[in-house]
């Protein structure tokens, strides 16, 4: 029993990396869908019980939009990355994240709230969306999976699976640069 434990998580963990080092566009998506966002808590950037994709960009920060379950162990494992990130790029980027946990059979909304709890999430802006056309227009086949968005709503890139803190601050940092060349340009 054991080594079959041990092959099991060897496996799963094999996965993951694999899942995690695929980059894609978002099924041909080049501009973020709007959506409606059932909000778990008010932190950082989001208020109100409702918000919407489309409300969150037009505060004029760059996007890490991460879809994620209450019980998917690499969504546990990544959440107090974004939790930090969060807390990090507070003024500069948003990062938020959405529970498509029921739609993926990886927990329900009461699991969601656990989870945030258990890991004492409060600086990461969190929700659910009861639109289960996103997974379809964001190419969501796993979780994690986290979006890439300027300020304009151009997908800049995703990422399938548990995201590094290396790799989540190098790409927040792209998309706050790419901002700012912007910025520049039309100065």
């Amino acid at each position: 029993m054991r080594s079959t434990s041990w092959t099991f998580k060897a496996v799963l963990l094999a996965v993951s990396a694999v899942s995690a080092a695929v980059l894609s566009s978002c099924g041909g998506l080049d501009k973020a869908e709007d959506f409606e966002i059932e909000v778990y808590d008010t932190a950082g950037a989001i208020n109100g019980p409702t918000t919407t994709l489309e409300e969150v960009l037009s505060q004029g920060k760059p996007v890490a939009l991460n879809f994620w379950g209450g019980k998917c162990p690499p969504c546990v494992e990544e959440m107090p990355r974004l939790e930090y990130a969060a807390e990090q790029y507070a003024g500069k980027a948003i990062v938020v994240g959405v529970d498509l946990g029921p739609f993926t059979g990886l927990g329900s909304h009461d699991d969601a709230r656990a989870l945030l709890e258990e890991l004492e999430i409060t600086s990461l802006p969190t929700g659910y969306t009861d639109d289960g056309s996103v997974i379809e227009s964001y190419n969501v086949t796993g979780l994690p999976y986290t979006v890439f968005i300027r300020p304009d709503g151009a997908i800049t890139e995703t990422w399938y699976g548990s995201i590094s803190w290396t790799q989540l601050e190098r790409r927040i940092d792209s998309l706050i640069d790419s901002q700012s060349a912007d910025s520049a340009d039309q100065g």
